[in-house]
């Protein structure tokens, strides 16, 4: 697996087992905030409900593979590691290659996406995108700190099909715990 840095210099990331200061932060994923755009099944199977079915999967349109979803989280978190496999039976050849990610971008649609900056870009080597298998990739701390929103925008899949299928998407991360001013009586 290899990170692309927003400097546009190719690094080789790392990949992690996930630390146990690190929460698989599902239950911080706000629902009704959820936007996909580009898939014929429903974002749910590879994101909350249904992510650890080898028979679901989040599939993009048939003649495109792109795919953009925007995950708006129940509070701020600070993002550690992103875990994207493929469709069990179907990884090597329909998973996620080439992912751009976007801190705090709610808005952005597929232009935005191609054209503009992305805090980090994420490229999968096939063996990486294995259903049951491998671990999350490390994000670099300092990029993903304070995270309302993620926007994953899929550009590529591994061998170019027609069709992009993701089985899984886990985030990892810690919530940070702020003050509901709203909740605050006056004196």
């Amino acid at each position: 697996m290899e990170s692309v840095p927003t400097s546009g210099e190719d690094q080789h990331a790392t990949t992690t087992t996930v630390s146990k200061d690190a929460d698989d932060l599902v239950s911080e994923i706000h629902s009704q905030n959820v936007e996909c755009f580009n898939s014929t099944t429903s974002w749910k199977f590879a994101v909350t409900e249904g992510r650890d079915s080898p028979l679901l999967s989040l599939d993009s349109e048939l003649d495109d593979g792109e795919l953009l979803l925007t995950i708006q989280f129940n509070q701020i978190v600070h993002l550690r590691a992103v875990l994207v496999h493929g469709k069990s039976g179907e990884e090597r050849i329909s998973a996620p290659k080439r992912v751009k990610l976007f801190a705090n971008k709610p808005n952005y649609q597929f232009d935005d996406c191609s054209t503009k900056k992305a805090t980090q870009k994420l490229l999968f080597e096939e063996n990486e995108c294995i259903f049951r298998e491998g671990n999350a990739m490390e994000l670099d701390q300092t990029l993903f700190k304070n995270v309302r929103t993620i926007t994953l925008f899929v550009e590529t899949n591994q061998s170019d099909a027609p069709q992009t299928k993701i089985g899984k998407i886990q985030f990892f991360g810690t919530p940070v715990h702020t003050t509901d001013m709203s909740a605050i009586k006056k004196c």
